[in-house]
């Protein structure tokens, strides 16, 4: 015969309780009844790399920003903690673009910003030039999970009649911008990638690089 077992209430131990996605730098402030936490950090994104002004028979070209850095950590207490969030990188009108910012977790997590796409100097179309992407953000440091590097931007190539900007590194929670001929690159979607790079044909003014994405903060919390 089976019997009835009245129930405590009490929320199991390791049930899901929440997810806080964290956008702009504050606080942490865990959900009530949180007893540990999985925390993703990803650092912000650089910008692509600006054109400069040509003349005739000229080309100039920005490669694409670069990723910033990723982490997941296990953290077996949940506790109000500081979070700064890594602001995205500023694209520059015919110069390299802006790096992306560090984002961190109380003292315990960082990851850094990717950094900027490089500009070229203004070239004659004949000779050509290849324009490097801008660099992941270096090695995130503290997780227990999983501690990385972001994905380097895309470079630039300026040939005659063949011009290609470099777009912009993806992150895991964001897309690259895609670069922009005679016009800015397109700046990064979600969070951490890079932004678009600009391209130049002859006789054209500068131009301005994608900016990248913010980083971000997710948080799973469980009881």
């Amino acid at each position: 015969m089976l019997k009835a077992v009245a129930s405590s209430g009490a929320t199991p131990s390791g049930t899901l309780l929440n997810v806080q996605i964290i956008t702009a730098t504050g606080t942490y402030t865990p959900t009530t009844g949180a007893k540990s936490t999985i925390v993703y950090l990803i650092g912000g994104g650089g910008a692509g790399g600006g054109s400069p002004s040509t003349a005739a028979l000229q080309g100039s070209g920005g490669g694409g920003g670069g990723s910033g850095a990723y982490c997941i950590s296990k953290i077996a207490s949940a506790i109000t903690t500081s979070v700064t969030i890594g602001a995205a990188g500023t694209g520059v009108s015919g110069a390299t673009g802006g790096n992306g910012g560090q984002s961190a977790f109380g003292a315990s997590l960082t990851a850094p910003g990717g950094a900027g796409g490089v500009s070229s100097v203004s070239v004659a179309s004949s000779t050509g030039v290849s324009t490097s992407g801008g660099a992941g953000g270096s090695i995130a440091t503290g997780a227990t999970i999983l501690n990385m590097g972001g994905w380097p931007g895309f470079p630039a190539l300026q040939v005659l009649a063949a011009s290609t900007g470099g777009a912009g590194a993806g992150s895991p929670v964001g897309a690259g911008g895609a670069w922009g001929l005679n016009a800015g690159g397109t700046a990064a979607t979600g969070y951490g990638a890079g932004g678009g790079g600009s391209v130049n044909g002859a006789s054209q003014s500068a131009t301005t690089g994608g900016a990248g994405a913010p980083g971000v903060c997710i948080i799973y919390e469980y009881s």
